[in-house]
């Protein structure tokens, strides 16, 4: 069941992270290789370490890191910035 919640935590960053490559490009080719790219990637990364507690504790990582990914964007592109109209109402 750990491991279902950070697949979940993990894909869930990854899909945030496709759809602002999307907005940013509007391509859906790039986005289009940024999911085959993890999808190939997943064959290599994982399987040396397929069972037990050492997987579990890298599918965390992954999901840490891709959340830490999330917010550096969050914070770059600003989407945790109140809106001007919200900013000058709070006033």
């Amino acid at each position: 069941m750990l491991s279902v919640g950070a697949a979940v935590a993990s894909l869930t960053a990854y899909r945030v992270l496709m759809v602002w490559v999307y907005d940013r490009t509007g391509s859906l080719l790039v986005t289009t290789l940024m999911h085959g790219m993890l999808t190939a990637s997943t064959i290599f990364w994982f399987t040396p370490i397929a069972t037990g507690s050492a997987f579990l504790a890298n599918v965390w990582m992954v999901a840490g890191v891709m959340w830490l990914i999330v917010g550096v964007v969050s914070f770059v592109e600003g989407w945790l910035r109140a809106s001007p109209a919200i900013r000058v109402r709070a006033a």
